[in-house]
């Protein structure tokens, strides 16, 4: 993943906002526009997966960018076919679930669903927004977005301000905590969790929030030793859904003390590959 752009509605081109997702020269620009929505999808060439996902019987489509692991049914993770890119895949439940398919959706990512037939744009997020996707109204009344806020201002009817009290928050914390807020006016990230939909017909937005986090309970567990089994398991089935393709070679990046040796040791005890490991410090 490397970014992606676009603006919906809106009366200027977008090329200047994908430039300045382009970092080494050699990355895949991939274009789509009509009279409702124009949008840039910069990725790497090594990347697989064509977007959009092209959902059969519906006029829609699909763009996602990030990892894509596959869907949560009855509270079970259910693995996304490592021959299946996650453009169609999440076609595929769209095909089955309508726009409820994000909700089902494990993994970092953000998305975009054109439905041509209803004439809506959805923009979506995974549940912690891990990825984030900015955006700002523009002066021609159009909506900019993008995974790079500082190329926001490079769209011609967008002239990017500084709000004051958030610069001074930014670089206070050190780039957090803002939460949907960003150092300019005018200017959030999606909330986590949530679809956002235009409508490109009466120009009416609807936010749908799918998930909150869920506090634990008194007595949910029955002492630390059982919360911390809990938590091992966890990690154990998320680094094996992270590293079971095994055609890939996988590494860790440390910081801190941590050792390579220890953590090399404690990945294989919860993976079938043999990562490396690089110390930064």
């Amino acid at each position: 993943m490397v970014g992606a752009c676009g603006v919906i509605g809106g009366e200027h081109p977008i090329d200047g906002l994908s430039d300045t997702l382009v970092r080494t020269g050699d990355e895949r620009i991939d274009r789509y526009e009509d009279d409702k929505i124009r949008l840039r999808s910069v990725r790497h060439r090594s990347r697989s997966g064509e977007n959009p996902g092209r959902p059969a019987g519906d006029d829609a489509l699909i763009w996602v960018w990030g990892n894509v692991l596959g869907e949560e049914v009855d509270g079970t993770h259910r693995p996304r076919p490592l021959d299946e890119p996650a453009p169609a895949y999440c076609a595929r439940l769209f095909e089955e679930h309508g726009l409820g398919f994000v909700e089902r959706l494990n993994g970092d990512f953000f998305g975009v669903v054109y439905d041509r037939e209803r004439a809506t744009v959805s923009l979506f997020t995974d549940r912690l927004g891990t990825r984030p996707l900015y955006v700002t109204e523009a002066d021609d009344g159009g909506i900019v977005f993008s995974s790079h806020v500082q190329s926001l201002d490079r769209y011609p009817a967008v002239s990017l301000a500084f709000d004051d009290e958030y610069v001074a928050e930014h670089l206070s914390w050190r780039g957090g905590p803002l939460g949907v807020k960003t150092p300019f006016e005018g200017v959030e990230a999606l909330q986590p969790g949530t679809v956002t939909t235009y409508d490109l017909g009466d120009d009416s937005v609807e936010r749908d929030t799918y998930w909150r986090p869920r506090p634990s309970t008194a007595g949910e567990f029955d002492g630390f030793d059982e919360f911390i089994g809990e938590f091992v398991e966890r990690f154990r089935a998320a680094t094996a859904a992270l590293t079971r393709d095994r055609s890939k070679e996988y590494g860790i990046l440390l910081s801190g003390e941590a050792t390579p040796a220890w953590c090399s040791r404690r990945f294989r005890t919860t993976s079938t590959s043999r990562p490396s490991t690089w110390p930064t410090g």
